[in-house]
């Protein structure tokens, strides 16, 4: 047992030292580099995710479906682009499998949004190393991102978004997210809300403050 335990020990450790040399990789070639869309930008505010309500053909109701702004994306500056993309993090876009099922590395999962910005699959290879370059100097963001878990609509507890805003407010930029927790063997969902406050730097994109909202747990 003794050796099983050390055994275990010494593979997490390697796990750990390659997870390490992986970030130092990237953040040594990848320069952070201010792009002049940004530098160019208006102060303003765009509505980025909503919930819809569309008609079903197939079930004959009328449903609420997520919404993606293409139109806001299309013109955006990479930087609200990464922002973005660290918000898929937080929660689901309307994410399912590539091909109905799970690859052997769970890197198939396309969301929504994701999509939308082109950043591959929710926590593939594209999504993680591109997040990684934009909040390079961000070791608080650095560790959410790096334990990116794919979750799909179906998974018994999982985040789902309502509504995604972001506002460019001189050199910052203010992320603001409705989701629910959703426990699908409880039959309950978990409102909640939070702003999140970036300023873009020479070093990269840095979270300044968070602010969440609290609400009480309700039944569907």
């Amino acid at each position: 047992m003794k050796y099983v335990l050390l055994s275990i020990v010494f593979f997490v450790g390697i796990a750990c030292n390659q997870r390490e040399r992986k970030v130092a990789n990237i953040l040594r070639e990848n320069k952070f580099v201010i792009s002049e869309k940004w530098k160019m930008e208006e102060d303003t505010i765009y509505t980025v995710l909503y919930l819809e309500k569309k008609w079903d053909s197939e079930l004959h109701d009328t449903l609420e479906k997520i919404t993606v702004n293409d139109i806001y994306i299309q013109t955006a500056s990479p930087e609200a682009k990464y922002i973005l993309g660290y918000a898929s993090i937080l929660a689901g876009t309307d994410c399912w499998w590539q091909g109905e099922v799970p690859n052997s590395e769970f890197t198939n999962l396309q969301c929504l949004l994701l999509s939308s910005l082109d950043m591959g699959c929710q926590c593939s290879k594209k999504h993680i190393d591109t997040l990684m370059y934009a909040f390079s100097s961000d070791s608080v963001l650095l560790s959410t991102i790096q334990t990116c878990t794919p979750i799909p609509y179906s998974a018994t507890y999982h985040n789902t978004c309502d509504y995604i805003s972001i506002e460019k407010k001189k050199s910052n930029y203010i992320l603001h997210i409705k989701a629910r927790t959703i426990n699908m063997r409880k039959q309950t969902q978990t409102p909640w809300e939070k702003r999140i406050i970036f300023t873009v730097t020479d070093l990269g994109i840095e979270h300044t403050k968070i602010i969440d909202y609290s609400f009480t747990e309700t039944g569907r």
